[in-house]
């Protein structure tokens, strides 16, 4: 399991429909095997950017973001520090 919140697991696991529902979520995952094709990709985006407040600018959509939970978490958590460090309003 990676070290991330439980929330991001919950916004992340209804869209991996090829893993089992009690399997463990690996650091390693690739999400592509554990079924996010494009238009799960855009709803998973969705969720994370409605769930934590953040937006995802255009050079973090790439495949490296959303190759794993691990490097996905990364990137959520970079979001929300810089969000913490330079508040919008």
């Amino acid at each position: 399991m990676g070290n991330w919140e439980s929330e991001f697991e919950a916004i992340l696991r209804p869209h991996l429909i090829l893993l089992d529902r009690d399997a463990e979520l690996a650091a390693d995952l690739e999400l592509r095997e554990a079924g996010i094709d494009s238009l799960a990709l855009i709803e998973l985006l969705i969720a994370i950017e409605d769930g934590y407040g953040v937006v995802f600018p255009d050079e973090l959509l790439n495949r490296q973001t959303f190759q794993t939970p691990a490097s996905l978490w990364r990137v959520v958590s970079g979001l929300r520090e810089d969000l913490s460090r330079h508040p919008v309003g």
